[in-house]
């Protein structure tokens, strides 16, 4: 699969509406990069370059973090290792800082942060303009809400089906990645219930991606790199680890991006405040 890499369009540009296409389509096709009807973008406008893929179809995209990998796990093994001394033995919650508000925030203090939100940010702007045609003109970085949370495994883990339906786009960033490291596995928004069911196709690898079928497909995680997906996709983290591997370590950022949009077409009907239904 050959990299797209992503471009602002032009302001004045008409954006053309995304053509849903089916899975044999998307299989045989790629887009090449557009690099001559586009003007530069603003000096400080840095997302990361990676590739867009459609899967079944919806687009994800798939970059790299150009940080200080070790330095961040170092850092995430120092927030974890004050959740452990909080919760103890509690395994649902002491391997992630999603849960202790004060030892999440701390990492906003961190040197290597802030470039990780710019970042983030602006890739999230670049994906939800370009794949989306959402309208970001009104928005500064300030705007999008960032929430972001460290997880270190060290033994054997699963990460159950879920979403996080409250959120515009979801991602992941792996700053540590050995031969033991789990693939993230994601299901066909299209299918119901498609977790829990196989149209019995062989698996089919190509770049870290296995398909299988159209119901579901595995991403192996490359060092450095970070997914970026439209939240209410379903995923899970298989089961990893080995009993045997004492020196077992899966490091992640997770985080879910959004912003507010511009109401417009709200004076229908007299005014009512809502208050009253939290009295």
């Amino acid at each position: 699969m050959k990299p797209i890499v992503m471009r602002p369009p032009l302001g004045d540009e008409p954006i053309k509406p995304r053509i849903e296409k089916n899975d044999s389509q998307i299989e045989n096709e790629w887009t090449e990069p557009v690099v001559d009807s586009y003007r530069e973008p603003h000096s400080d406008f840095k997302p990361a370059e990676g590739s867009i893929f459609d899967v079944f179809p919806t687009p994800m995209f798939r970059g790299y973090m150009d940080i200080d990998h070790d330095k961040v796990s170092q850092d995430v093994r120092d927030m974890v290792s004050k959740v452990k001394e909080r919760n103890g033995d509690d395994v649902l919650r002491n391997y992630t800082t999603y849960f202790d508000t004060d030892i999440r925030e701390s990492m906003y203090q961190l040197d290597w942060y802030t470039t990780f939100a710019n970042v983030l940010k602006d890739t999230y702007i670049q994906f939800i303009h370009g794949e989306f045609n959402r309208r970001v003109n009104h928005l500064t970085r300030k705007d999008i809400h960032l929430f972001t949370w460290v997880n270190r495994y060290e033994g054997e883990h699963a990460h159950d089906v879920h979403n996080h339906i409250n959120s515009t786009m979801s991602g992941t960033y792996y700053p540590l990645v050995n031969e033991h490291t789990s693939p993230i596995k994601f299901y066909n928004p299209n299918t119901l219930q498609g977790y829990a069911t196989t149209d019995g196709s062989e698996p089919q690898e190509m770049n870290g991606i296995t398909r299988v079928g159209g119901i579901d497909f595995h991403l192996q995680p490359i060092l450095g790199e970070f997914l970026l997906w439209p939240s209410y996709m379903m995923h899970q983290v298989p089961q990893s680890g080995r009993d045997d591997s004492k020196n077992y370590e899966r490091i992640s950022i997770s985080f879910n991006l959004s912003h507010n949009e511009p109401l417009l077409d709200t004076e229908q009907g007299d005014d009512l405040q809502y208050g009253f239904m939290h009295d």
